[in-house]
């Protein structure tokens, strides 16, 4: 049986998406390891009962931000313009799945209609070229996730789809954004791209109070 490992990326809606909903979701589905955008302290707080490491940046906004796992990792930043992204390097054989070591990227990319549109668009250009240099310098398969405020139509998606490889596309159309809580979900603008690896199963999770659904991937070292 192969083996694999569970990421799942969370738009947590800046405090609005219900703390006991979360931590049931977080049981039932058991990723090994979180992404989080929009990460209140009140979702924190839940993220760091449930997973034994954890860098974690709640902050209002659009800056909470954070990864959390089930295995040890070494936590940075990556300096983009107007947001950080988050950072977690994974030791070689930590886990069966990772005999090779792992990078990941958690990101929240600048929306393209804030205004001025101009100066949104260079910044989400400068953004994503400030993910793809961190994607080459990896010396180990590499996972970018979040919320990229992207559909596949936008450049900024192109531009990751022509590095890596969009591990849900397989699944077919996953949309996990709408304008509101309890709306059904329009868009699809959370992402999880990969280097190195392939995607066994994808998974679109609802969590009370989101205007996000969670997208959770299964993933294992390629051939």
């Amino acid at each position: 049986m192969s083996v694999s490992f569970r990421v799942m990326t969370a738009n947590l809606f800046d405090g609005y998406v219900d703390p006991d909903s979360l931590a049931r979701v977080l049981g039932e589905v058991e990723p090994d390891i979180m992404v989080c955008q929009e990460l209140a302290t009140n979702a924190a707080e839940v993220i760091a009962d449930h997973f034994p490491h954890h860098d974690l940046h709640p902050a209002g906004g659009y800056e909470g931000r954070g990864i959390a796992s089930r295995f040890d990792f070494r936590a940075g930043v990556l300096w983009l313009p107007t947001r950080r992204a988050s950072l977690a390097t994974f030791a070689p054989g930590i886990h069966p799945a990772i005999p090779d070591g792992l990078h990941v990227i958690g990101t929240h990319l600048v929306n393209p209609i804030d205004r001025p549109l101009r100066r949104s668009a260079k910044i989400r250009h400068e953004q994503v070229t400030g993910i793809l240099e961190q994607v080459r310098m990896a010396q180990t398969p590499v996972v970018v996730a979040g919320d990229l405020n992207a559909t596949p139509l936008y450049r900024s998606y192109r531009r990751l789809a022509g590095a890596m490889t969009d591990m849900p596309k397989s699944a077919g159309p996953v949309r996990t954004w709408s304008p509101w809580p309890k709306f059904p979900r329009l868009l699809r603008i959370d992402h999880i791209f990969s280097e190195g690896l392939v995607c066994t199963a994808v998974r679109r999770v609802e969590v009370e109070g989101g205007d996000h659904s969670l997208l959770v991937v299964d993933l294992q070292p390629a051939l």
